[in-house]
């Protein structure tokens, strides 16, 4: 009678079981049993299996920002199972790429300084100059500093005659002119000037279709500059300058682009910076990118076993998470911040 199967030998993905030539024994001369004493099979259908990489995608974009690119691989070659071993080694690689990338934009020599603007009494003129990419195979980067600069100017006094003339309301207003770059790269900064040959007229800047400007977008006043700080997917779009006077309004408009770049991922930060049980924690992932990313979060516990993370709050788009009450068992480990968009990926880790 056969005996039972042994337990699974998973260096060999077999089993085995045996049994005796004793039902009966041979005696008296008589024959040994026929056929054979143990026999195999297979089991390996019941070991752990450990997880193995699969092939490195393709590395991203240059990210000039941080002069770095990178390429991510995936835990399917085979998937880890029946409680198999995870991959072990870095799911994502990074490596330099600055020698692909260009230096800052390089400013022209000034134009010579325009004409005063009125024939007589108070005017402007101005210079300009603009801003180029020595290699228009890499990505543009912005230049320091104004595109262009004005000052007061005077010809010569007006007579009576004149000034009694210009203030008749009759007068046509003539659009402005807008001059500054108006390509950024995200988180860059843009200054316009809104220039125009009458003096004394209000000029308003306004956003989209005469909204307030938006935040990180301001009209100092007194001047005809616009100012965008921080260039985002929340601040980019059309701009008006308006010009207007007890009579008459005219606007011109111009768009302000952004370029397109893969994430960058400048800060991982959380807050506070010492974690009290209890107590609430953020997790602020701050991402560059355009288009606008997309943001995932991944989480290891301390002994490095990959989970879906533990319930948070997601806020900003997913680059923001907030924990209520930090349990160090149940949150504790390490939290990765993935952001990607078509032109490439970033990541960055923080430990809890």
């Amino acid at each position: 009678m056969w005996e039972s199967w042994s337990h699974c030998f998973c260096d060999t993905g077999t089993r085995t079981r045996h049994r005796q030539c004793n039902n009966p024994a041979p005696a008296s001369g008589g024959s040994d049993c026929v056929g054979i004493r143990s026999e195999q099979s297979s089991c390996a259908d019941q070991c752990p299996v450990d997880g193995n990489w699969g092939t490195w995608g393709i590395w991203s974009n240059c990210m000039c920002n941080t002069g770095t690119h990178n390429r991510t691989r995936e835990c399917n070659n085979p998937l880890p199972a029946r409680g198999g071993d995870d991959c072990f080694g870095d799911q994502y690689e990074q490596e330099s790429c600055v020698h692909q990338c260009p230096g800052p934009g390089v400013w022209t020599e000034w134009t010579q300084w325009s004409a005063c603007s009125t024939s007589c009494g108070s005017g402007f003129r101005y210079i300009a100059r603009f801003c180029i990419n020595p290699n228009t195979e890499k990505e543009k980067h912005d230049c320091v500093g104004h595109a262009v600069e004005s000052q007061s100017c005077q010809v010569k006094q007006c007579s009576e005659a004149t000034t009694n003339a210009t203030a008749k309301p009759h007068v046509r207003l003539v659009p402005p002119e807008i001059f500054g770059s108006t390509e950024a790269n995200v988180g860059g900064n843009v200054t316009l000037l809104c220039l125009t040959d009458m003096p004394g007229l209000i000029l308003t800047w306004y956003y989209q279709e005469n909204h307030p400007l938006p935040v990180g977008a301001r009209h100092p006043m007194g001047t005809n500059e616009l100012i965008i700080t921080g260039v985002h997917s929340k601040n980019y779009g059309n701009y008006t300058c308006e010009l207007s006077d007890s009579y008459q309004t005219v606007t011109t408009r111009v768009f302000i682009n952004l370029r397109e770049t893969s994430p960058a991922i400048l800060s991982l930060i959380k807050s506070p910076d010492t974690l009290v049980e209890g107590a609430p924690v953020k997790i602020n992932c701050n991402v560059l990118a355009f288009p606008e990313p997309v943001v995932r979060w991944g989480y290891k516990d301390r002994s490095g076993n990959s989970f879906v993370p533990p319930p948070v709050s997601y806020k900003e788009g997913g680059k923001e998470i907030d924990i209520d009450s930090f349990q160090s068992m149940l949150y504790g480990g390490t939290w990765t911040c993935s952001a990607v968009n078509k032109l490439g990926s970033d990541h960055r880790d923080i430990t809890l």
